[in-house]
């Protein structure tokens, strides 16, 4: 299962621990191109910290500022099939943001599909 969220101005670092428990999520992926943030809960370093293996940078391959490689959605798929992965981005809304417009538009010809979780205010 895939799962998609964007923190923005509004999803804090308590709703996403509290997203990955609802959902059981294995793999919160963050596909942010740079992890880094202005807001210091959503740097790589305090993710690591929070959520210790179950985070994992994927932006060399998954980000949104280069083109996206056939073998890493592919990947991804795979992953999918046995683990429930969360992917994380800035961008709040999914219809602006490539974890909608390139990787789950990617991912449906292959039978998945991505529910994109809204964060809470």
């Amino acid at each position: 299962m895939i799962l998609s969220i964007g923190y923005g101005n509004h999803l804090t670092h308590d709703a996403l621990a509290a997203a990955i428990d609802t959902y059981s999520v294995d793999v919160l992926m963050d596909v942010r191109s740079f992890p880094s943030s202005r807001r210091a809960q959503f740097r790589q370093a305090a993710l690591e910290a929070r959520f210790g293996g179950a985070y994992h940078w994927a932006g060399d391959t998954l980000g949104g500022r280069d083109v996206i490689a056939d073998g890493a959605i592919a990947a991804l798929a795979e992953l999918s099939a046995t683990t429930t992965v969360l992917l994380m981005c800035a961008e709040a809304d999914p219809a602006r943001c490539h974890r909608e417009t390139e990787i789950a538009r990617r991912l449906r010809p292959l039978g998945i599909e991505v529910k994109h979780l809204l964060p809470l205010p």
